[in-house]
């Protein structure tokens, strides 16, 4: 059940909610549940996609993977450590594009063109991002109000004690575990103590990555 809108008003004049807000290019909608966001960006990838197959026989192989590369995959990649549970559509969008990229069929099987491209999984990139992120919290390399949203195992914030996990937030349905605060900490505590208190971010990132990794 939502409640009413808190009227807001400037020089006398009342002004209309707003359903959606874009903010730094990412779309925030009144019930926080990412689709409105989700689907924007498949709409704007949808686009390019089709720039592909069009131009595909006048690029070469290697231009054709590089537009996918620089072009079509930041899009999809943008601001998802927010949205992080949303997978599945973004997945269908990277298939399109493989499929764009080699000039397949529209129902022919991906992964072969996907491991060609040696892209990582959707997921699999999610995790590199997230976990980027929680190291920058934990090394206060992040803003307070997000170090503050992961707290360690005993109870501290924000700080590095020996390598030690984070505790995992109460989550009471499907959209609290899609939370950065809990599945950050959920990837976070798979890490060894020592990858974890890595001081040089590039240096977290290559002993992060097998973690990240299906399989």
């Amino acid at each position: 059940m939502h409640s009413e809108a808190i009227p807001v008003n400037c020089n006398g004049t009342s002004l209309p909610a707003a359903s959606t807000a874009k903010y730094l290019g990412v779309l925030l909608d009144s019930s926080l549940n990412w689709q409105k966001h989700v689907d924007s960006i498949a709409k704007k990838v949808s686009q390019k996609i089709g720039a592909l197959w069009r131009s595909r026989r006048a690029l070469s192989l290697k231009a054709r993977t590089q537009f996918m590369k620089s072009i079509i995959m930041p899009d999809l990649l943008y601001g998802s450590t927010a949205f992080f549970a949303c997978l599945r559509q973004e997945q269908v969008s990277r298939n399109r594009a493989a499929r764009a990229v080699f000039g397949q069929p529209p129902r022919s099987h991906a992964q072969p063109l996907l491991t060609s491209l040696q892209l990582y999984s959707i997921q699999e990139l999610h995790k590199q991002k997230m976990l980027r992120f929680v190291w920058r919290c934990q090394h206060n390399r992040a803003s307070p109000a997000l170090q503050d949203k992961f707290r360690s195992a005993h109870g501290n914030t924000t700080r590095l004690q020996q390598g030690q996990g984070l505790r995992l937030p109460l989550a009471r349905s499907a959209a609290g575990t899609s939370r950065p605060s809990h599945c950050g900490a959920i990837l976070w505590n798979t890490l060894p103590s020592e990858v974890r208190l890595l001081n040089r971010p590039s240096e977290f990132a290559v002993a992060a990555l097998p973690f990240t990794l299906a399989g």
